[in-house]
């Protein structure tokens, strides 16, 4: 089968993807995702409460999906998820705000700005998308499995947006050295923590406490770090340049804040304006035997269901062929099948942003 015909369905992470899940850490161990099996049997747990929970939102809720390769019979090729809330009482989301001070002295006619970093904290956070998780050898597929790991997030929020908050945040990743380590780490949580990166990222997936008590209050000029440190902050790593250049056509705009671990960049969006939001739709839905048999021309997009206002709760999706019949869409039976579609139920439907940068030779 042409790669350009494979099915690929994204669906709610269920418990026994527990030791799938593990080998795809192995690739990309992150924050939100890392390679511990204690770890990701919690983000499971808390995951099928999420879409479990008849609730509005819950702060500890996070939404975790799973791309499932149906030609291999259930092999799991990548993840992404949503955190519904991201700074809470008991757990606030920890920060550096870049700022400017001025500074004018009379006597010198010297007019000095001068940029800082200064901790902070949000103890009512926004939404957080995250976790997207790629297997190496699916990385490049002309289906765009990156892009569809990204979006379907998105898609999500905007079918059930009363279950999140009304600002979403996406952190990239900036520059590391070719060793992987953090320039803005070693110039300054080591200093202040005594603790190595990598120790002080594991740390954090626990508990973010020690940097609210070892960071310095007051504001760091940029001045005094090295020129290695000024050059990337703020600014988004290469591998995450695609990323960042479909977070801005979705609608997401940098912010002056930086994670205080890495300097990896923030991005915000409120969920209202994102593209997504603008442009998924519900609409009744029919198998067709032969889409090609309708008076009508198909198009392609992401189809996909959702339920969780009773059981059994579960959201699926694929990018397929649809028509568009006086607005109901039929899909072929096939891809009906695939998805387990429920009659009763609609069929959202999301177009992606253009990506204008695709047409360059």
């Amino acid at each position: 089968m042409k790669d350009n015909d494979s099915k690929f369905l994204i669906r709610n992470a269920r418990k026994d993807d527990l030791s799938q899940l593990l080998e795809l850490t192995k690739s990309f161990d992150t924050i939100n995702l890392p390679y511990d099996e204690e770890a990701v049997l919690q983000l499971l747990e808390d995951s099928n409460a999420a879409f479990n929970d008849a609730e509005r939102r819950s702060d500890g809720h996070t939404y975790l999906f799973v791309l499932e390769d149906v030609e291999s019979k259930g092999n799991l090729v990548g993840t992404s998820l949503i955190m519904a809330k991201h700074g809470t009482l008991s757990a606030p989301h920890t920060f550096l705000r870049l700022q400017h001070e001025e500074h004018y002295a009379p006597t010198l006619k010297t007019y000095m700005k001068h940029q800082t970093l200064k901790l902070g904290f949000n103890y009512d956070g926004p939404t957080e998308v995250g976790g997207l998780v790629l297997e190496p050898a699916f990385r490049g597929h002309p289906q765009r499995l990156g892009m569809l790991l990204s979006m379907i997030r998105f898609m999500f929020m905007a079918i059930r947006p009363e279950r999140f908050e009304p600002t979403v945040l996406a952190e990239l990743l900036p520059h590391f050295r070719e060793d992987g380590t953090s320039p803005l780490w070693d110039a300054l949580g080591k200093r202040f923590t005594g603790l190595d990166y990598d120790v002080a990222d594991k740390l954090s997936r626990e508990d973010k406490e020690f940097t609210q008590r070892l960071f310095p209050k007051s504001a760091i000029y940029t001045t005094l770090l090295s020129e290695e440190v000024r050059e990337t902050l703020g600014q988004v790593g290469p591998g995450s340049r695609g990323a960042e250049r479909i977070l801005r056509k979705l609608g997401f705009a940098p912010v002056r804040r930086l994670d205080p671990f890495d300097g990896g960049p923030h991005f915000e969006a409120k969920l209202e304006d994102l593209w997504s939001t603008r442009n998924t739709q519900n609409f009744p839905w029919r198998a067709a035997a032969d889409l090609n048999a309708l008076p009508t021309h198909g198009a392609r997009a992401v189809l996909g269901q959702t339920q969780l206002d009773g059981p059994p709760r579960y959201f699926r999706a694929l990018q397929a062929d649809y028509v568009n019949l006086q607005g109901t869409i039929h899909v072929s039976e096939k891809d009906a099948s695939l998805l387990r579609l429920d009659p009763n139920l609609p069929l959202s439907v999301f177009h992606y942003p253009k990506d204008d940068s695709r047409k360059r030779n």
